[in-house]
């Protein structure tokens, strides 16, 4: 019976937003689930689909799912649909190369490469497949279920696509992928944290509260705050199969979900879900969390859906400015805050007692999505223009620019200092509050900081900074102007004319790291040895190619680089260039112990190395004492690899040192 009521109560405070969602903070949890069929890339499963149906009718949770074109031609997809109707069902707007033949549109990939952004999302098709292929999708949804859906997913989308999907088919929300750098071939970085917003018509990365002509964006999962910033990993948000990567568990989906509805403001989001895609470990320990938000739903919160949930937000939708906060589920020390506003967004880190603001970047509608009018080459590239990375490390040992956490604790010494502007010294206590729309950060009752929707200040007693503003040629393009407030500095955002796509072509490396087919240039190009010593028979010669144009940044290569050996060996396999960095793995294997030289060219470019096959000692004794120089090889063999293992463990600790 208390469940009941508490169920009853969920539903009469959807119904009258207005007037019970005035004044009290409201808890809102959002189910997204996305249903992939069996066509191909990353072929789903009907009994999962079916199992979370099951689960979450049995705990009386609203839900919704967004399902792929290839699960609404499948008849067991779409009956079990229509056997629970108590749930919501939307888009997943993944292309497959069925969707693309039945659009008639040229569908570019390969088996291997079906979840780069350029063939997965729209992003990677011109403007006018684009609508072919939503209309292709929007037809067969609406041939399954009988209506067109009210909701949309995908991890990136163009906003000419947005626009269409809200005017021609009544699209109200629709999400996209969390912050992250480089995971599974994209790139989000610089976009409002954790709560939904409404995007402005040129980039659904850029906040414009109060622009109701785009669907209303949420984002998937829960973010870690403290550690989702420059994570590499993928493993610091509330997807089962995220945190399982680093053997974290259900106390630790509890940390973050119970944190995500402990915040400042007149409400509180988190958004929870699985792809039908996923194996049953996560599947197990996706149930275990709808046990959990069960329970939170007891407590007179609401579990909505999304239809309702933009309904109550346009309603309520007051401009604030957001902040998201929380500390480590293992160093409660550790803390980390994101305040957004229409105007910028700023992240400030408590990490071994000091206090600094180590992201900073600026929002205006007129910044553009880089496939507004272009189609993704390769991957995808979502950027903010910004004033401070804390995440961003160029390191001697890199080839270029990475990301990591700004944690100053467990810090590997080659990371160096992350920047930042350090607001408050070591061993500082800090408390924050908001008042009158202000984010307001104070030290023993004294205010420290105090951050609003168009400016934001600082206590002159802190590290002071002499620029924050981006310089292009002889020209200032973006930043924060300074001006003395009594005892503080205030900090002004502004942007001054420039065309963003000539500015992403020139620091590429930080705005737009897109790699394009481009001439190699001989000179700035290299082969990397990784390991030039290998055990005949057992593992393989690594070699890196690096292709680097005339201004020393990674192109792709219109053909395979020529590869050519001295000596015969068993087995050359040149593998496809990182997406990334444009870096290319050729690895070489030989039976037998063998020296020879190898010779790697392209065009203009050639270099030459040696690299050698060691017989297997342990098991061909007399020929390692016969040939001594051999023994070496395989004792040079062993000794690489076991300091390779140790520093890539060295590493791996120091990724997940909280």
């Amino acid at each position: 019976m208390k469940k009941l009521l508490a169920f009853l109560l969920a539903l009469f405070l959807l119904a009258s937003p207005s007037k019970i969602f005035a004044t009290d903070q409201q808890h809102f949890t959002i189910i997204l689930n996305q249903v992939r069929g069996e066509e191909c890339c990353d072929v789903g499963s009907v009994a999962n689909f079916q199992t979370q149906l099951e689960k979450l009718a049995e705990l009386n949770l609203s839900a919704n799912f967004a399902l792929r074109i290839d699960a609404l031609e499948n008849h067991e997809f779409v009956s079990l649909a229509k056997e629970y109707p108590q749930f919501s069902y939307g888009a997943l707007l993944e292309i497959t190369p069925e969707l693309a033949t039945q659009a008639e549109v040229i569908y570019k990939g390969k088996p291997d490469q079906w979840y780069e952004a350029q063939n997965v999302f729209l992003i990677g098709y011109s403007q006018a497949d684009r609508k072919k292929l939503i209309d292709t999708h929007m037809l067969q949804f609406r041939e399954a279920l009988g209506h067109y859906p009210s909701f949309s997913s995908s991890w990136m989308i163009d906003p000419w696509s947005l626009a269409y999907l809200k005017k021609q088919y009544g699209v109200m929300v629709h999400q996209i992928t969390r912050e992250q750098f480089g995971t599974d071939s994209y790139t989000l970085y610089g976009g409002p944290m954790q709560y939904p917003y409404w995007p402005s018509d040129n980039w659904a990365l850029v906040p414009e509260q109060g622009n109701f002509s785009q669907p209303l964006i949420v984002r998937q999962t829960i973010m870690d705050p403290v550690f989702n910033y420059g994570d590499r990993s993928s493993s610091y948000t509330s997807q089962p199969n995220d945190y399982a990567f680093r053997h974290a568990g259900l106390d630790y989906f509890e940390h973050l979900f119970t944190q995500a509805h402990n915040q400042l403001g007149n409400y509180t989001f988190a958004l929870i879900g699985l792809e039908n895609s996923m194996g049953q470990d996560s599947h197990e320990e996706f149930f275990r969390q709808l046990e959990f938000v069960n329970e939170w739903q007891a407590e007179n919160n609401v579990v909505a859906t999304l239809e309702n949930f933009e309904d109550w937000l346009r309603s309520n939708n007051n401009n604030d400015v957001q902040i998201y906060g929380g500390n480590s589920s293992e160093n409660p020390g550790e803390k980390a805050w994101w305040i957004t506003t229409n105007t910028y967004r700023a992240r400030l880190r408590l990490s071994g007692g000091v206090l600094s603001l180590t992201d900073l970047r600026l929002y205006d509608s007129r910044f553009e999505d880089p496939y507004l009018n272009d189609i993704s080459e390769k991957l995808g590239w979502w950027v903010v223009p910004f004033i401070i990375d804390g995440s961003r490390i160029d390191t001697k040992n890199q080839d270029s620019l990475v990301v990591h956490n700004d944690s100053l604790i467990n810090r590997l010494e080659e990371l160096g200092t992350p920047v930042g502007i350090n607001i408050l010294g070591e061993n500082g206590s800090v408390e924050v509050k908001k008042e009158n729309n202000n984010i307001v950060y104070f030290q023993d009752q004294s205010e420290i900081a105090r951050f609003r929707s168009s400016d934001f200040l600082l206590h002159k007693n802190h590290d002071q900074v002499a620029n924050l503003s981006w310089h292009g040629d002889n020209e200032v393009l973006w930043g924060f102007s300074k001006n003395e407030v009594g005892d503080f500095i205030k900090f002004s955002p502004f942007i001054n004319d420039f065309d963003l796509s000539t500015i992403r072509k020139k620091y590429s490396a930080l705005l737009f790291p897109e790699i394009t087919m481009k001439p190699l240039n001989a000179k700035n190009s290299y082969v990397f040895v990784n390991n030039d010593y290998a055990i005949a028979g057992r593992n393989p010669v690594r070699l890196v190619l690096f292709p680097k144009d005339s201004d020393d940044q990674p192109v792709l290569l219109g053909e395979y680089p020529s590869v050519v050996t001295e000596a015969e060996i068993s087995k050359i396999t040149i593998h496809e260039q990182h997406g990334s960095n444009g870096m290319q793995f050729i690895d070489f294997e030989n039976d037998t112990a063998l020296k020879t030289k190898i010779t790697i060219s392209n065009g203009e470019f050639s270099e030459q190395t040696t690299i050698y096959f060691a017989p297997h000692c342990p098991t061909k004794i007399f020929q390692c004492l016969s040939h001594p120089n051999q023994a070496w090889w395989y004792l040079r063999s062993t000794i690489s690899d076991k300091i390779r293992l140790m520093e890539e463990k060295r590493q791996h600790e120091a990724q997940f040192a909280e």
